[in-house]
């Protein structure tokens, strides 16, 4: 058997954001892949994790 699955993807409402007035308030995460970089260990993703306390923009 041959499986097919197609992901589709949602919108995200817009609205607006409230900055982070107190540290670890707010945490913007952003994972990323399938990443084909050669590492010593076979890792495909990876996450990173924002503290929007201490974002600029």
């Amino acid at each position: 058997h041959s499986y097919q699955a197609k992901q589709t993807k949602n919108k995200i409402p817009k609205q607006v954001k409230t900055r982070a007035t107190k540290l670890l308030e707010f945490i913007d995460i952003d994972i990323y892949g399938l990443f084909l970089v050669k590492t010593l260990a076979p890792l495909y993703y990876y996450i990173i994790f924002i503290n929007d306390f201490f974002k600029k923009s």
